[in-house]
């Protein structure tokens, strides 16, 4: 399936460059460090406290700041 085909895009660090630089606004893209894209293992609680898994998600340091960036795909 198409989350399986995500989950190794992403777990692969030049792809997943890639990809954002394809798929974000050049704007948002000139904004984000993506040497310092790294791939997460994180999980969300929505508001009732069910536990949803993400696909993916991926960390990314902003250019010329110390803040970061978490970016989630849900196939």
């Amino acid at each position: 399936p198409h989350d399986k085909l995500v989950k190794e895009l992403f777990s692969d660090r030049q792809l997943a460059r890639a990809f954002l630089e394809e798929m974000l606004p050049s704007e948002v893209v000139s904004l984000l460090n993506l040497e310092s894209l790294q791939h997460q293992n994180n999980s969300y609680l929505s508001p009732p406290m069910e536990e949803i898994f993400s696909d993916v998600v991926v960390e990314v340091n902003l250019k010329n700041s110390d803040d970061s960036l978490q970016i989630s795909l849900f196939p």
